[in-house]
């Protein structure tokens, strides 16, 4: 039961990490505005509101790295046993669900950051998961 847990926060912290770096990598490619304060929650859903449909895209790359890491990563730690995995993959989920109940996103990109969640966690799963 301990190495479940531990799996599972180590997963997490995995996870958020590549969907941090991830989400780094994407402001190098497309830039927020300058003077932009994250902290103001109206400036924000404005930022989200005009984004080209293309700046999304690392958004989505970073949430399907972060899954599939997270997952990986949790697996790896419980050897294999699934549980680990997809309590963290959920974990994970809420994170980015809590994100885009803040602030409102196209709908078209909730629907991908399902896909890419199921998609990450399905990968790793068939990739380290025990059989059985």
């Amino acid at each position: 039961m301990i190495r479940l847990i531990l799996a599972v926060v180590v997963g997490v912290v995995a996870g958020a990490s590549a969907v941090a770096l991830g989400q780094w990598l994407g402001h190098l490619i497309v830039p927020p505005p300058k003077g932009l304060d994250p902290n103001d929650m109206e400036a924000m859903k404005a930022l989200v509101a005009s984004m080209p449909p293309t700046a999304f895209i690392p958004v989505l790359a970073s949430y399907f790295a972060g899954a599939l890491t997270g997952v990986a990563v949790a697996l790896a730690v419980a050897q294999g046993r699934r549980l680990a995995g997809w309590v963290t993959l959920a974990i994970l989920f809420l994170f980015a669900a809590a994100n885009m109940l803040m602030l409102p996103h196209p709908a078209w990109f909730v629907v991908g950051v399902i896909l890419v969640y199921g998609l990450g966690g399905f990968i790793a799963d068939r990739w380290l998961g025990k059989r059985g």
